[in-house]
């Protein structure tokens, strides 16, 4: 009889087990996850912030980043001081995040938020690029590949608004680095993620044309979702 109880606990506590891993690992948790530490670390950001984050070093190579699994987004909760420099949204799919110098010593970054690819780039000149996972949780961007021509993308760094409008939504080769480049005369903004979760040499891009710019007041910054 006692090895009958201790063969039942030990069922419990496969199945308990089990259930557990699986809710780490559902979409779900990640998203809350990470909704939670964008929270966190965009709830203290001001103008004065965004101008000391600008000034840190970043990384901004890809070679050494890490894959968006259940551990890399629970390790990235835990960050405080993630160098916010400003936030982006794309209200037509729902997407919101916070702007971010660089990758990230790992590249853990690019599971919190949209990651500058260059340094010192200035919103509303030249050709500001991001890089963002593609999370199977509705976060970060995952919905990039629903974003079509026209739709509006918004960046602000708490001084102005700068609105982009989509002209150029397409699948990319990873190595094809040239499209962050700068543009002659041009002004825009280029984002860039993975396709589907699975390793893949393909990459969708957004890019978009600066239309105008606005003030960033309260008012507004709550309207754009920024």
């Amino acid at each position: 009889m006692k090895f009958k109880k201790i063969g039942i606990l030990i069922g419990c506590l496969l199945i308990i087990g089990g259930l557990t891993y699986t809710f780490v690992n559902s979409q779900f948790f990640q998203g809350e996850l990470i909704r939670y530490s964008q929270k966190q670390n965009t709830s203290h950001v001001s103008q004065k912030t965004i101008n000391q984050n600008k000034r840190k070093q970043a990384n901004f190579s890809g070679k050494a980043t890490t894959e968006a699994d259940a551990q890399t987004v629970f390790d990235n909760t835990t960050k405080k001081d993630v160098p916010v420099i400003g936030m982006m949204s794309i209200p037509a799919v729902k997407m919101v995040n916070p702007i971010i110098n660089g990758y990230g010593e790992t590249g853990d970054y690019l599971a919190l938020g949209a990651c500058t690819m260059k340094p010192n780039q200035i919103m509303g000149q030249g050709n500001y690029a991001l890089a963002g996972h593609y999370m199977d949780s509705d976060t970060v961007f995952h919905s990039l590949n629903k974003v079509t021509k026209g739709m509006n993308v918004y960046l602000t760094d708490l001084k102005q608004i700068y609105v982009y409008q989509v002209n150029n939504v397409t699948t990319i080769d990873k190595y094809d680095v040239n499209v962050i480049n700068d543009v002659l005369n041009q002004q825009l903004v280029t984002l860039l993620t993975c396709v589907g979760m699975q390793q893949t040499p393909y990459r969708t891009l957004v890019q978009g044309k600066l239309v105008k710019t606005i003030k960033a007041n309260n008012v507004n910054l709550k309207k754009y979702n920024l």
